[in-house]
């Protein structure tokens, strides 16, 4: 009844019943025909939002290398900054490094009691070696946690002997933070702000929030937020029994500062699951002051942990696994997997680092944002099944065929349509390629985009095995699965910049 009624537009071909309770629709030639000689990607309207959403990601501590645990963060939560400008979103990506609070009172204590070297002479290397040697130190004589608050408590007060020490650890970290983000490419902040940036706020904010009755004497004279019985959370410290400030308080003027400076509409942070409490906890401190617009969000985008076969990590005992090793370990297995395919590539360790960190890049944004990630190289770096590698071999195949057929002198302007279900099934998956980054982004999840890429690359390879392009019967046909293969190109190297991975032309 419904089919003998139905008027079909000129964009469909037929309806038939397909079963009991189901009707197929079938695309017209015309319209696919339409759609791949008009294709112009896959572009969104900017959006009129005067009111920005700031992602904050990556977030560092100072005084360490990054560590391969901070990839999560910098890779999915850049993705996210690329997916909501593409869709049209007003956009501030943020990075927040931790560069206060008692971890750096031990650092200090670890400088002036362990360290026999100038303090301006000191690496990133070093400066984790005494950290990790401090916690050493402290298991046998815990009196030293003491004097790291005093020192962390001296910092915070700006005492110059300490101030000067701690510019010089910034110095150094940042430098190697910046040369880390390098190798990791197509990571941009907007602005980089930090907890030392907020300390001057500190003392106005603790009377405010003494004065509101938001923090609360605690246990010895400290300040904290209690909560109400149906939050479910445990009291937030926000200041010690010493008049020092935690990592809460810092991160409570921070949302204040935001708001002044940039009035976002939301605030997203991406950060790993195991600070979830935390994060509970402030935003329902920071929603309670006269000066939280109730219409800016606050969000803890929550991603799960990364482990290692066979392998933990701890920063106190040194088991870190540094994000320069594993990009450079990366690269070279990639390198070695080229050379036995294609001993000839010329740049070779150029493709084979983009292949390798995209490889590392592809792993993270496949996993949906609330899973465990637990790491297999061999896996991750496979140019086969739903991987980076596989997907840039994809690319590359379509632009060795653009290529090649530039030496063609006939056009390929046009084309009269007779595609069979190859050409079908590969223009319905460059169509709706538009509607996986809509949904990526506004489910804040990249893996869908992932999985997008990953079943057109699988598409395309079918219509590769069984459609000959350049080598098609007559020109008529070249020409129209040329127009299909530079649509699937065009898809894919957009799909590939907006995870923030590099397409690489030939490998």
């Amino acid at each position: 009844k419904i089919i003998a009624k139905i008027e079909l537009p000129t964009d469909i071909s037929k309806a038939e019943i397909a079963g009991p309770g189901f009707i197929n629709f079938f695309l017209s030639n015309e319209y696919l025909t339409e759609y791949i000689t008009h294709f112009k990607g896959h572009s969104f309207q900017e959006q009129n939002q005067p009111h920005p959403t700031i992602i904050e990601y990556s977030q560092p501590n100072i005084a360490k290398p990054l560590g391969v645990h901070h990839i999560i963060t910098t890779v999915l939560g850049q993705s996210l900054v690329n997916l909501g400008r593409h869709v049209g979103q007003n956009i501030l990506a943020f990075n927040y490094l931790g560069d206060y609070g008692t971890q750096f009172g031990k650092l200090l204590v670890a400088i002036e009691r362990f360290n026999d070297k100038p303090v301006s002479s000191l690496t990133i290397n070093d400066l984790l070696d005494l950290y990790v040697l401090y916690h050493k130190k402290s298991e046998a004589d815990p009196s030293l946690d003491d004097i790291a608050r005093e020192r962390s408590f001296s910092l915070e007060q700006r005492e110059q002997s300490v101030q000067e020490i701690w510019e010089q650890i910034l110095k150094v970290s940042e430098q190697d933070m910046y040369e880390t983000y390098d190798m990791l490419g197509a990571i941009d902040f907007d602005v980089v702000d930090s907890e030392s940036q907020r300390i001057e706020m500190l003392a106005e904010l603790l009377e405010e929030g003494k004065k509101q009755n938001i923090f609360e004497v605690g246990d010895k004279g400290a300040f904290v937020v209690n909560f109400k019985e149906e939050d479910n959370l445990p009291p937030l410290l926000v200041q010690r029994s010493d008049g020092a400030t935690v990592y809460a308080t810092r991160d409570i003027a921070t949302i204040k500062n935001r708001q002044k400076n940039y009035q976002p509409s939301e605030i997203l942070y991406v950060v790993d699951s195991a600070q979830s409490l935390h994060f509970r906890q402030f935003f329902n401190a920071a929603r309670r002051f006269d000066w939280f617009n109730q219409d800016s969000n606050l969000t803890h985008l929550s991603f799960g942990r990364m482990s290692f076969k066979h392998m933990a990590m701890s920063t106190r005992k040194g088991q870190m696994i540094s994000l320069k090793n594993i990009i450079n370990e990366a690269t070279d297995r990639v390198r070695e997997v080229i050379l036995e395919k294609n001993s000839t590539l010329q740049n070779l360790d150029q493709v084979a680092q983009k292949v390798g960190v995209g490889a590392l890049k592809f792993a993270i944004l496949n996993t949906s944002p609330g899973k465990d990630i637990v790491f297999d190289k061999e896996q991750v770096l496979s140019f086969e099944g739903c991987t980076g590698p596989y997907i840039q071999y994809t690319f590359a195949r379509t632009q060795s065929i653009i290529k090649k057929s530039q030496d063609i002198e006939e056009s390929t302007q046009s084309f009269q349509a007779n595609f069979n279900d190859y050409e079908k099934d590969l223009i319905k998956k460059i169509n709706s390629f538009k509607y996986s980054i809509q949904q990526a982004w506004l489910n804040r999840k990249p893996n869908i985009l992932c999985l997008a890429l990953y079943e057109l690359s699988q598409v395309y390879n079918r219509f590769y095995a069984h459609c000959p392009v350049l080598s098609a019967q007559d020109q008529n046909t070249t020409n129209q699965r040329l127009f299909l293969t530079k649509a699937a190109s065009h898809t894919l190297e957009l799909g590939l910049s907006l995870l923030g991975i590099e397409a690489v032309e030939e490998m």
